[in-house]
């Protein structure tokens, strides 16, 4: 008599999650093939037990995907658990900004001299928030990719081809970063969980909620959606559909980048110094102007 492991061993691909979604579902329904009433079954029993609607149907959903590689009819699943919407929590500009500032505190990745630390640090935070490029693409991202007005990265996890401009404010935190091989960030694949450690430690010094590198790309995302859609979507990857074959994404970056509200900390002090004295000459100039002259100033001022 066949049973679920029998088949499981008949199905190798991504062994090591789905051995684990397997021992969910043994622990619960046992080692039978499963049927329609079997996946109700576990679906109380798994709830009674306080497991989340997502492990359920994500364990659910394995169970079907090792029964239909092995050529096994899949039974219907009946109806599934209401899952929760997925948390889009995210740093503040400002969160990131003081985290930013306290980089020269960073006692990791060691394997980063300690003196050259605190821009490292810097050049990651910035690069993380104006990219939206997920951890391991930064990671492997190499100085080859890196141009005097742009950065194309192809992204390991979607295969999508991205070109971001390269702005004053960038390039000078890219000169931060020090010059040590080919990757720009020299992390290997081992390293990376000390610099989301040493992440959360920085944030802790800053006095500010702990977040991470996908926060962070939140929160990139949600930067350049508030400039423009479009942009929003070319950061992320999801494109611009049928579009694509009428516009050209890094334009619209470039225009995008104008507004994008890069952390002060992260800005050129020359130019912070400049936009304070343009934005005190429109304040005094908006007091000699009338109401509708007033508002077309602030429409102007909100695109610069």
């Amino acid at each position: 008599m066949q049973t679920l492991s029998c088949l499981f061993r008949r199905y190798n691909s991504s062994r090591r999650t789905y051995q684990h979604r397997l021992n969910c579902w043994l622990r619960f329904c046992g080692d039978a093939v499963p049927t329609t009433e079997d996946f109700a079954r576990f679906r109380n029993a798994a709830t009674k037990a306080g497991l989340s609607p997502t492990t359920i149907e994500t364990t659910i959903n394995d169970i079907c995907c090792i029964l239909r590689a092995v050529g096994e009819a899949v039974p219907a699943r009946g109806r599934p658990l209401r899952r929760p919407a997925p948390a889009t929590t995210q740093p503040t500009l400002a969160d990131i900004e003081r985290v930013y500032l306290v980089a020269d505190q960073a006692k990791e990745p060691t394997t980063i001299p300690h003196e050259v630390r605190p821009g490292w640090w810097r050049g990651l935070l910035c690069l993380s928030l104006w990219t939206g490029f997920r951890i391991n693409d930064l990671r492997e991202l190499r100085w080859s990719d890196v141009f005097s007005d742009r950065i194309e990265r192809v992204a390991n996890k979607t295969g999508k081809r991205h070109v971001i401009p390269v702005t004053h404010d960038i390039r000078r935190n890219l000169d931060t970063i020090p010059k040590r091989g080919e990757t720009v960030f020299q992390l290997p694949r081992g390293s990376v969980r000390f610099a989301r450690r040493e992440l959360k430690r920085l944030c802790e010094l800053a006095g500010v909620a702990n977040f991470g590198f996908q926060q962070i790309r939140r929160a990139s995302i949600t930067e350049w959606s508030s400039v423009n859609s479009d942009a929003g979507s070319t950061i992320h990857g999801t494109g611009l559909g049928v579009r694509r074959y009428y516009v050209e994404p890094y334009k619209v970056l470039c225009r995008a980048a104008e507004g994008f509200s890069l952390p002060n900390a992260m800005r050129d002090p020359d130019q912070q110094q400049h936009r304070r004295a343009i934005v005190c000459r429109l304040v005094e100039a908006a007091g000699r102007l009338s109401e509708p002259d007033i508002s077309r100033l602030i429409r102007t001022a909100e695109s610069w």
